[in-house]
């Protein structure tokens, strides 16, 4: 049956047309339908599949019959698909090859800042790379190329800036020394030396070629500029690098630059009283290069110091170098004569003597002292200050007579607070034999103020033998800070001792039957003894000379 509308054929039990879908059905129809029947096995169905199997072996005869040309289109229009395909293929995987492989924004900023560093287009690079420090902020490689772009356009202050982040952040400019120099130059020329040492200092250690003699000159001249400033702690610290690099233009003057600078500190450090570091100072000096004049001047500071045996050793190296340089061996005999004294005073008179040997063997116009004091002890108790000892004689003769003087003195001020001078061997008294001892003991009252400064002064036959500082309220064994370099000094003079005081001449006064020769009596107008403190004297001191108690009379 053929469809009315499209005419395309259908078997007869086909209801409606496959090609348009018109119905087959009257349009009105029958109360009574036929009775159901199975189409797929229906004899028209059966009909049907071989009518199909005809029409299509027809369609195949027919297709082969077809020209070649028509073959041909239809062969490249296959082709065509499968080009668009792959085509649509590729474009998918490049897209995704794009995505997937693109650069973050960060490294892509950080690139293309680079990118316009390198052309020179510094305000550009500023703007990139601030973006790129926003996105990594803890990259130091950012910071420094970010400081390079503010060189680029004189922004100095945001380049050390940056500079300083990125060191904070563990990468300093020895990463990128061409922005280390470029900047250090910059700074060179606007004379601000020390953020261009700063900057070349670390290229320098890390031996980065060149540097090193950068480095070095520019410490010069910043040296220079501390020496003239007074800032001499900076500027022995610059050109010891100076010294240390061993390059540069000025690397030779390095030596005598901190020749200089030793000097100058070692003044200062020994006039605010550090002999600590005066001696630190020359010992450098020295090992710049040697000289007497500086060993002696250790030798000096040393026994300032109280150091004898560190000074008698800064003398022998002085020698060692002017070996027949008299005054240096006078030097030393009087250093060797002092420490004697000083052994002999601690109760080691053996060694003692030996140093007095040395002594006279150096400079034999010394001689040996007519005593030394030994077993010294300094005790200060109830504001009273005593020092007690012994006499011993080192001479091989007997000594026949000694007259002993002990001040008590303010040094600080440079007055005598009390004093008292004794016949200690006279023709009443019996020799002091070769290699004995003799006892001395003196007490004097303690002023109210100026404790601190007070020493104990002692003269044998008007000669100072030594200084015996003193701290009121303690016990102290005390040895001797500052002695008299030689027993043949002249005496001291009274008149610059006793001038700032009150003096009561007496001369040829009689007193119970007592004459008193022309003597100075020497006490503070603030520190005259009290009745009290005299008797007690007079009960303390029965060996005093009758001299000596017919001028406690005056007093009380």
């Amino acid at each position: 049956m053929n469809c009315p509308a499209c005419g395309l054929y259908h078997p007869a039990f086909y209801e409606r047309c496959i090609s348009c879908g018109m119905d087959f059905k009257p349009a009105v129809q029958q109360i009574t339908e036929a009775p159901q029947v199975d189409a797929r096995n229906s004899l028209a169905r059966i009909r049907f599949r071989d009518l199909q199997h005809e029409e299509e072996s027809r369609e195949e005869a027919n297709f082969e019959r077809r020209s070649p040309a028509f073959k041909t289109i239809k062969l490249m229009s296959n082709q065509r698909s499968i080009f668009v395909a792959l085509l649509i293929l590729l474009v998918f995987a490049g897209a995704t090859a794009f995505f997937l492989g693109r650069s973050p924004d960060d490294k892509r900023l950080l690139d293309l800042g680079k990118q316009q560093l390198a052309m020179g287009q510094y305000a550009f690079a500023v703007q990139t790379l601030s973006k790129a420090t926003a996105l990594r902020s803890n990259d130091p490689n950012v910071y420094l190329a970010l400081a390079r772009a503010y060189i680029g356009v004189d922004q100095l202050t945001e380049a050390w800036d940056c500079i300083t982040r990125a060191q904070q952040l563990g990468v300093g400019v020895i990463a990128d020394p061409a922005l280390a120099s470029e900047l250090a130059n910059y700074y060179k020329q606007h004379g601000q030396l020390e953020k261009a040492i700063d900057l070349l200092r670390p290229l320098a250690n890390a031996a980065v070629p060149g540097k090193k003699a950068e480095l070095a000159d520019l410490d010069a001249m910043r040296g220079d500029d501390c020496i003239e400033q007074g800032k001499l702690d900076e500027a022995k610290r610059l050109w010891e690098e100076v010294e240390r690099l061993n390059e540069g233009v000025r690397s030779t003057e390095a030596k005598s630059r901190l020749a200089t600078i030793y000097l100058k500190l070692v003044d200062i450090a020994y006039g605010s009283g550090d002999d600590a570091k005066a001696l630190d100072y020359l010992n450098k000096l020295n090992a710049l290069e040697e000289n007497a004049r500086n060993y002696l001047l250790a030798a000096d500071i040393c026994e300032h110091g109280g150091k004898l045996n560190e000074a008698i050793n800064q003398v022998q190296k002085a020698l060692k170098l002017t070996a027949d340089d008299q005054s240096l061996k006078n030097k030393l005999a009087q250093l060797y004569m002092q420490r004697g004294k000083e052994v002999i005073q601690s109760g080691d008179t053996v060694s003692g003597y030996a140093y007095f040997q040395q002594a006279n063997s150096l400079d034999q116009s010394m001689g040996y002292p007519v005593v030394a004091i030994k077993n010294l002890n300094v005790e200060v108790a109830a504001g009273k200050a005593k020092i007690v000892g012994e006499l011993w004689n080192p001479n091989n003769k007997n000594l026949n007579s000694l007259d002993m003087k002990v001040q008590l003195s303010d040094d600080a001020r440079g007055l005598t607070v009390w004093q008292k001078e004794q016949k200690i061997i006279d023709d009443f008294v019996p020799p002091l034999l070769s290699q004995q001892t003799k006892p001395f003991n003196f007490s004097a009252p303690i002023p109210a103020h100026g404790q601190e400064n007070i020493a104990f002064k002692v003269y044998l036959d008007g000669v100072l033998y030594g200084s015996y500082p003193i701290k009121a309220g303690s016990k102290l064994q005390l040895s001797s800070s500052q002695y008299q370099l030689s027993a043949k000094e002249p005496k001291a003079s009274k008149s610059s001792e006793e001038k700032p005081f009150k003096k009561e001449s007496i001369n040829e006064t009689k007193h119970n039957g007592q004459e008193i020769s022309n003597e100075s009596k020497t006490i503070s107008e603030d520190n005259t003894p009290s009745k009290a403190s005299v008797r007690s004297n007079s009960e303390n001191e029965s060996s005093a000379s009758a001299e000596e108690k017919t001028m406690k009379d005056l007093e009380y």
